[in-house]
C-alpha cells in the first residue's frame, strides 16, 4: 500500500509516476544498469493488503537509480549509516535510502527530501 499511495500523491502532484510489479520483480542489468522487470503471471495486479488482489497500472520495465528501505519505529540507529548499499543477487549494489514509516509521517513528502539530496536530482526544481 505504500507504494500505491506515494504513487497516487506523485500523480496527484502532476509527476510521473508508474509501477513496475508488486510482490515480484525480475532484476536485471542492461548496458550497465540496473533494470527491474514484471513477471507475466502478476501484470497488472497489486495487493492490498486486507482489500486484497486489484487491478493497477503497470509498465513493463524502469532503471532502478536506488532502493528504498521502508522502516518502523523505533528508528535505530536514528542516523543511516553513510553510502549505505543494498546488494543484488547479481554482485551489483544500489545506493540505498531508508523510508520511516509511522502514524502522522507522510511517506511522499519524506522520499521528496530524500530525492532532493541526491546527486543525480541536484539539477530537478523541487517537485
Amino acid at each position: 500500500m505504500l507504494a500505491l499511495s506515494c504513487l497516487t500523491t506523485a500523480r496527484n502532484c502532476g509527476l510521473f509516476a508508474a509501477l513496475v510489479s508488486d510482490d515480484q520483480v525480475m532484476i536485471s542489468v542492461r548496458n550497465g544498469r540496473i533494470v527491474a522487470g514484471r513477471p507475466a503471471s502478476i501484470v497488472g495486479l497489486a495487493e492490498v493488503r486486507g482489500a486484497g488482489i486489484v487491478a493497477v497500472e503497470t509498465i513493463p520495465a524502469a532503471v532502478i537509480d536506488f532502493a528504498i528501505l521502508p522502516v518502523k519505529p523505533p528508528f535505530e540507529p536514528r542516523l543511516p549509516p553513510e553510502n549505505e548499499r543494498f546488494s543484488l543477487p547479481s554482485g551489483d549494489f544500489l545506493p540505498l535510502h531508508r523510508l520511516p514509516l509511522a502514524e502522522g509521517l507522510n511517506s511522499f513528502e519524506i522520499l521528496r527530501l530524500i530525492y532532493l539530496k541526491m546527486p543525480i536530482f541536484k539539477d530537478i526544481d523541487a517537485f
